[in-house]
Formats: C-alpha cells, sequence, structure tokens
C-alpha cells in the first residue's frame, strides 16, 4: 500500500459536498445494522446506472470511483493500526523485509479535508470525518463501516481484512471470521493470503480453538515464509496448547529466521502488550510446557517464551 498522503481532488470535494447536502441521499449512509451485509455482498459494486443515486453520487461513482474507495482505505487502515489496542492486536503491513508505515492522522485528514464540509449528515452517516481518526476506537462511525463503504465503491479485500480486524478487537471473532473467509474469494497475492490466513488464526484464538489456530499460523507461514511473526505465534499459541512437534517445528523454522532480529524485539513488544490486556493468561499447560522447552531453546525462541509469562 502506498504511503503517499492521500487528497481528494476539488472535483470530488464538490461532489461529496453536493451529496452530503441531499437529505435522501443513500451512497454514504448506512444503517449499523446493514454493515456486515454489506461487507458481505457479492453483487457489482455500485455503479452509475444504480438505481436512486442523484446526478451528483453518480458522477461520484462513474469518475472517482477507484480515488474515493482508496481514501476511505487509508482512513481506515490509519485507525486500526495507528492507535490504541490496535497496534497490539493488528499485525504492521510487511512489503519483503521492510515494514510500511501507517499514514498518520495528519496525512489522513489531509486527504480528506473535503469532508469537513459533511459534517451535517446524520448519525448513521458511513463517511469519515476529519477527527474520526484521532478519535477513541469503537466510536461511530466504525472501523468496519468506512470498510464497508469502500466496498461498495470498489470491492477488494483489504476492505474486509480491515472491518476484520475492527471486529477484532472488539473480541467479535466470529464476525471477523466471516470477513476474513469472504476475504478468501477475492484474487490476492501470496502476501495478501498470508495476511488472511494470519487473521484467522487470530480468530480462532481468539475462540479459544488453538488447534485451529495453529493450522492456520502454518498456512500463513507457507504463503509468506519471510514473515516471522507468522513462525514466532506458531511458536507461541503451539506452547500455549501444549503441542510439543509444533512447538519444535516453529522453533526451527524461527531460527531460520534469526537475521530478522530487529524485527522479532518489535514483534515481542506486543506479545507482552497482548498479554497485559488479557488476551491470554497463564495455564498449567503452558507452564508445563515452558518447563520442557526452557533449557532447549534457541535464543529467539527463548525471548519469546519468556514474553508469554
Amino acid at each position: 500500500m502506498t504511503t503517499e498522503a492521500p487528497i481528494f481532488t476539488p472535483e470530488v470535494e464538490v461532489l461529496l459536498r453536493e451529496i452530503a447536502a441531499e437529505p435522501d441521499s443513500v451512497l454514504l449512509r448506512m444503517p449499523r445494522e446493514k454493515v456486515k451485509a454489506s461487507l458481505m455482498e457479492t453483487r457489482s459494486p455500485v455503479g452509475p446506472m444504480t438505481a436512486g443515486l442523484s446526478n451528483a453520487e453518480r458522477e461520484l461513482v462513474r469518475v472517482h470511483r477507484e480515488e474515493f474507495a482508496f481514501q476511505l482505505r487509508q482512513a481506515a487502515w490509519a485507525k486500526l493500526a495507528g492507535d490504541g489496542v490496535g497496534p497490539v492486536v493488528v499485525s504492521r503491513q510487511w512489503q519483503g523485509n521492510k515494514q510500511i508505515p501507517v499514514p498518520s492522522s495528519l496525512e489522513v485528514r489531509d486527504g480528506i479535508r473535503g469532508s469537513a464540509r459533511c459534517s451535517g449528515l446524520p448519525e448513521e452517516s458511513q463517511y469519515p470525518l476529519p477527527n474520526w481518526v484521532d478519535s477513541p476506537i469503537g466510536q461511530w462511525p466504525s472501523i468496519a463501516s468506512i470498510a464497508a463503504v469502500a466496498h461498495r465503491f470498489a470491492p477488494k479485500s483489504q476492505d474486509l481484512i480491515y472491518a476484520g480486524g475492527d471486529y477484532l478487537i472488539r473480541r467479535s471473532p466470529h464476525t471477523a471470521l466471516e470477513c476474513f473467509a469472504s476475504a478468501l474469494g477475492y484474487q490476492s497475492d501470496a502476501a495478501i493470503a498470508g495476511v488472511i490466513f494470519m487473521n484467522i488464526a487470530n480468530c480462532h484464538d481468539q475462540m479459544g480453538t488453538l488447534l485451529m489456530s495453529i493450522s492456520n499460523w502454518k498456512v500463513a507461514h507457507h504463503y509468506d515464509p519471510e514473515r516471522i511473526d507468522f513462525v514466532a505465534f506458531w511458536f507461541i499459541v503451539s506452547l500455549r496448547a501444549g503441542q510439543d512437534l509444533e512447538v519444535q517445528a516453529a522453533e526451527r523454522a524461527l531460527t531460520s529466521l534469526s537475521h530478522h532480529s530487529q524485527q522479532l524485539e518489535e514483534l515481542i513488544a506486543r506479545v507482552v502488550a497482548r498479554r497485559q490486556i488479557g488476551y491470554w493468561h497463564s495455564t498449567e499447560k503452558l507452564t508445563a510446557a515452558l518447563a520442557r522447552w526452557s533449557s532447549r531453546l534457541s535464543f529467539g525462541g527463548s525471548q519469546l517464551a519468556t514474553s508469554l509469562c
């Protein structure tokens, strides 16, 4: 994903102001209860010939569809991974061995500066107001709702990934799992597929189905074998589940990625933060596994194991 500050063109700002002033406009509005259904929608995206659209809405869809959807995704990503509990739960995006910076709230506000004139929209509006990126996660509109509007304009797997991440943060793993499973229906490269299976693994972790979580961490690792976080959480969940053969396999894979030492340090800090907010607790099974493995782990494995206590 590009990290350039997203900027709406003046033409889009004019259209958005006109659409915002129309009380019957539905293009940027959606009741809360329809967010999930909109994300799961498999029909074609809204188009210029869609019934009920105003002239301004038709023009926005016809000419600026991709631009508008991109700005919404930038806002959703900044909100999801940039503040609060998000960085603890959500893995940052990587391109090769380089982490992609999350756009700052200032960049996003610059990109959606035209939305300031949309402040008269009703509460159920899905439009991202400028101060939304600085507000606490959980405040309406939700990250999932922003992703749902982007999905309405130009459906992409990222919409479902961001929405699923929002549901994970809000401890709704079953709904998150539906989002990620739907994301698999879109043609994606190996890196995106790895991210989707990573998130499916996180869903199963929250649901307490640790063996399913392990299986999906392994699939994520298959798609993107250089992602050390995939291997690290495969290792961690295997310890928590007391699965010695999986611990051994994950630890071997972790050793092969020892050249990613800086990424491992950042990851360990996130593991500690997850534990501190209650994403898992010490159990007899984990304590026994740590006792069995304490003197047999490599340096990286030992660091990760220590972060669990």
